[in-house]
């Protein structure tokens, strides 16, 4: 709750998004150091599908031991292309919380787009053995096995092909 009385929990819950981006804007502007504030900005945002890349990147700024926030910044970076900056933020949590199943996740699908099987595949293994039923983790380890063995097809082709 902020000092006039906005609870923030409970529009965040009620999904009553227009009002959360107003009354956070409001109190940022008294208080541009808040992280809670950025992170609440950045949920009314996103849950709108309206830009909220700066607004996460504010609160991992004001709230950089917070693992769910630098989750959220990742997720957000992989779904703009944006796979080194993912990376990075997966990798903060990772320090932060080193069983993080979902983080080493978020680096095999980071790792996964730029084009690097072995380290996706190693990344897809460790969020498994922290969550042996990780379905989306399962998914991503098979997919990944998958393109790494045709790859292997078409080069062992290409080699053992005849000459002239």
């Amino acid at each position: 709750m902020n000092n006039q009385g906005f609870n923030y929990r409970s529009a965040i819950n009620a999904a009553k998004w227009p009002e959360v981006v107003q009354q956070a804007q409001v109190d940022l502007a008294t208080n541009p150091l808040s992280g809670t504030l950025w992170r609440h900005l950045a949920i009314a945002l996103q849950a709108q599908q309206l830009d909220c890349v700066s607004a996460w990147e504010n609160c991992a700024r004001y709230l950089p031991a917070q693992p769910d926030v630098q989750l959220a910044l990742g997720q957000i970076y992989l779904m703009t292309s944006r796979f080194d900056e993912a990376m990075v933020c997966y990798q903060h949590a990772l320090r932060l919380d080193p069983k993080c199943a979902i983080a080493h996740f978020g680096c095999a699908r980071a790792l996964h787009a730029r084009g690097d099987l072995n380290g996706a595949i190693a990344r897809y293994g460790a969020a498994l053995e922290l969550r042996p039923h990780f379905e989306e983790a399962l998914s991503g380890l098979g997919a990944a096995l998958s393109l790494q063995t045709q790859l292997a097809q078409r080069a062992y082709t290409r080699v053992t092909a005849p000459k002239g």
